[in-house]
């Protein structure tokens, strides 16, 4: 939520990496083998972009899963793919941050995201090089010019939130494609 009321629709980020509260060496705080700390979970969301607009989250401890409830319209807010943008980076740091996480929801008022590990996995190129599989440490330098860096090219976020994400109907005039 925007309490400090810094936002106007002029003045939301396009880019949804604020590096003094998104940035992986912020994030690392959060790191945790497990979905079930809540308090972790909460904190990390709120470190990640679309926590400008508030929002709700239930933990599965069963399926291992995360569902986040954002109190916004997903369209509303899309200029400049911000909102797949925020949904790629958000998912990838959520699988590298923390270890048993099998599955997210993202959803929005009328819309809704489905993503799976195994799918950032296969539809994120260098998911695999930014955490070690030996030592499971995350690599800074490539987590920045991986996916950090990345957030700024359209055409590659959009290649990666349709590989990553559960397509189906897509309002118009956008690269959304939430999941039934």
């Amino acid at each position: 939520m925007d309490t400090k009321n810094e936002y106007t629709e002029e003045t939301v980020p396009v880019s949804p990496v604020d590096r003094e509260k998104s940035g992986i060496r912020n994030l690392l705080n959060y790191r945790s083998p497990y979905i079930g700390d809540n308090s972790n979970d909460g904190n990390l969301l709120n470190a990640l972009p679309l926590s400008e607009f508030g929002f709700a989250f239930e933990i599965d401890p069963d399926g291992m899963g995360l569902t986040v409830d954002y109190h916004t319209t997903d369209w509303y807010f899309n200029d400049d793919l911000y909102i797949e943008k925020a949904l790629v980076y958000n998912s990838v740091c959520i699988f590298l941050l923390i270890d048993n996480v099998e599955y997210i929801n993202w959803n929005f008022s009328g819309s809704s995201y489905h993503i799976t590990r195994e799918a950032v996995g296969a539809g994120y190129p260098d998911y695999a090089v930014i955490k070690s599989e030996e030592t499971g440490e995350i690599d800074l330098a490539l987590f920045d010019d991986c996916l950090e860096s990345e957030m700024n090219d359209n055409a590659f976020v959009s290649a990666r939130f349709l590989s990553m994400f559960n397509p189906s109907v897509s309002p118009s005039g956008s690269a959304l494609q939430p999941s039934e």
